[in-house]
């Protein structure tokens, strides 16, 4: 039996699409993008400034603005008197006799003068030896912190050695120097 066709129903059969008359195509693929400029370098030097730099920076500000008052005579230079000077095994020895109070280490530098001929450069003074160059020859000199961690105070000693070996004949002056402006607090002088 033949199926009868279709009505076509109240409404038209749809009609085709015009063609397509625009340029570029539909199908046709997109320019890619340009390329990303890389930002890791600039990116990192600001972050090492900022860390480096800038932090530290603040640091020492507050410490010298809020803390730096509350240790006590911070900055003002002390008066410094040694003992006499003994000279076992070829070094030189002596200690601070009287301070006019006890002073963080790292604000006095050493530096020795050997026959007129001064160090080269002052050192930190440090537990573990500074080493000082006067005349060409090498010479030692050694805290030993007795009281106050870190503080330099009454009672501590010094040592001062060749480099490895004792002291060579000849005149020597130690110099106790304050770190702010270079200005001498002692001054132990002996000869060997």
């Amino acid at each position: 039996m033949a199926i009868p066709p279709q009505s076509p129903g109240p409404y038209p059969p749809p009609a085709a699409p015009p063609p397509y008359a625009g340029y570029p195509p539909p199908y046709a693929p997109y320019p890619p993008p340009p390329p990303r400029k890389d930002n890791t370098l600039p990116i990192l030097v600001i972050v090492l400034v900022v860390v480096f730099v800038v932090i530290p920076a603040i640091i020492a500000i507050w410490f010298f603005m809020f803390m730096a008052p509350l240790i006590p005579n911070f900055g003002s230079r002390p008066t410094v008197t040694f003992s006499a000077v003994s000279q076992p095994q070829g070094n030189a020895t002596f200690t601070i006799a009287t301070i006019s109070q006890s002073t963080i280490a790292g604000l006095f530098e050493v530096n020795l003068r050997v026959d007129g001929a001064l160090g080269d450069s002052p050192e930190t003074l440090d537990e573990s030896g500074a080493s000082i160059s006067a005349g060409g020859t090498t010479y030692r000199v050694y805290w030993e912190d007795l009281g106050n961690p870190a503080y330099v105070s009454a009672g501590d000693g010094f040592r001062v050695t060749g480099d490895g070996v004792s002291l060579d004949a000849g005149a020597y002056e130690l110099y106790l120097l304050w770190v702010f402006d270079g200005a001498v607090v002692a001054t132990a002088s002996w000869i060997v």
